[in-house]
C-alpha cells in the first residue's frame, strides 16, 4: 500500500468510476499517496487530474498513456522527476 490505505482504496474506486463513467475530471487530492496506481494509465480520455495533497515520489509509467490530459495539479511534489516525467509525456 503506497500512502494510507483509505486514500488508496478510494484513488481506486475513483480511477474505476472515472474509466466505467467516462468522466473527463479526476480529482485524487488529499489522499497522502506516495504513488500513484497504474490503473490511471487506462484513463486515456482523462483531461484533467488533480493530485494536490499527497505525497507523491513516484508517477507510474502509465501516466504517459493519458494524451487527452491537459491540466496536471500537483502542488507540492516530493521528487522534481514528477514533474519531469509529465512534462516529457506531453511533448
Amino acid at each position: 500500500m503506497t500512502g494510507s490505505e483509505t486514500g488508496w482504496a478510494t484513488a481506486v474506486a475513483r480511477i474505476a468510476g472515472c474509466l466505467r463513467d467516462g468522466t473527463t475530471t479526476l480529482d485524487l487530492s488529499g489522499f497522502g499517496l506516495k504513488a500513484l496506481p497504474e490503473s490511471l494509465g487506462d484513463l486515456t480520455h482523462l483531461t484533467e487530474l488533480n493530485l494536490r495533497g499527497n505525497r507523491l515520489t513516484a508517477l507510474p509509467e502509465s501516466l504517459g498513456s493519458l494524451t487527452a490530459s491537459k491540466i496536471l495539479t500537483c502542488g507540492t511534489v516530493s521528487s522534481p522527476s514528477c514533474r519531469s516525467r509529465w512534462a516529457t509525456s506531453r511533448a
